[in-house]
C-alpha cells in the first residue's frame, strides 16, 4: 500500500504545482482559454490522485492527514476560484489574492503532502529492509539444511557400504592391498 500511496502523493503534488502554474497563467492572461483548460485538467488529476491516496492509505495516521489535506484542498480550491474571478476584471487584486491567500494555502498543503510522502517512503524502506533480512535468513537456513543433508547423506553412504561389505564378507580394497604388500614382504 505504501508504494501506491507514495505514487498518489507524488501525483497530487505534481498536479498541485500544475494547477498553480495554470492559475498564474490565468492571472497573467485572463483571455487565454488554454490556461483554464490546464487548470481544470490539473484539478481533475489531483482529485483522481487524492482518491487513489485515500484507497491506499492503510494506517489511521495517513488517513487522518489525508482528511486534513482534503480540507486544505477545499479551501485552496475556493481561493483559486476567487483569484480566477478577480483575474477577469481586476488583475491587481488577483495578484494580491494569489500572493496573500492562495500561495500560503498551497505551501501548507504542499508541506502536508511532502510529510505524508516522507512517511510512506520510510515505511516502504522499512518493509524492504525487513524483507531483505527475511530472505537473507531464509537463504542461510537453506544453505545450512543443504550442508547438513550432504553430511548425513555421506555418513549414510559410508555406513551402508560397510554394512554391505560385512554382509557379503568382502575384503575392502584397501585391506586387500595391505595384505598383498605384507605377503610380498614375508614370502622370501
Amino acid at each position: 500500500h505504501d508504494v501506491e500511496l507514495e505514487r498518489a502523493l507524488v501525483g497530487m503534488y505534481a498536479q498541485g504545482l500544475q494547477s498553480g502554474q495554470a492559475l498564474r497563467n490565468i492571472v497573467i492572461d485572463p483571455a487565454n482559454r488554454k490556461a483554464y483548460d490546464n487548470f481544470d485538467a490539473a484539478e481533475k488529476a489531483f482529485a483522481d490522485a487524492f482518491n487513489a491516496a485515500k484507497t491506499a492509505a492503510a494506517d489511521p495516521d495517513s488517513a487522518g492527514v489525508l482528511t486534513q489535506v482534503e480540507g486544505l484542498r477545499t479551501k485552496l480550491l475556493d481561493k483559486q476560484r476567487a483569484v480566477i474571478s478577480l483575474a477577469a476584471n481586476d488583475q491587481a487584486s488577483a495578484i494580491q489574492a494569489l500572493k496573500k491567500e492562495e500561495t500560503p494555502l498551497w505551501r501548507e498543503l504542499r508541506e502536508q503532502l511532502l510529510a505524508l510522502k516522507k512517511q510512506a517512503a520510510e515505511r516502504k524502506a522499512l518493509a524492504r529492509a525487513d524483507a531483505e533480512s527475511f530472505f537473507r535468513t531464509a537463504s542461510l537456513a537453506a544453505v545450512l539444511v543443504a550442508l547438513v543433508s550432504t553430511v548425513v547423506a555421506a555418513y549414510n553412504l559410508i555406513v551402508l557400504r560397510r554394512r554391505v561389505e560385512l554382509e557379503l564378507g568382502a575384503i575392502p580394497l584397501r585391506h586387500a592391498r595391505c595384505l598383498r604388500w605384507w605377503s610380498l614382504e614375508t614370502s622370501w
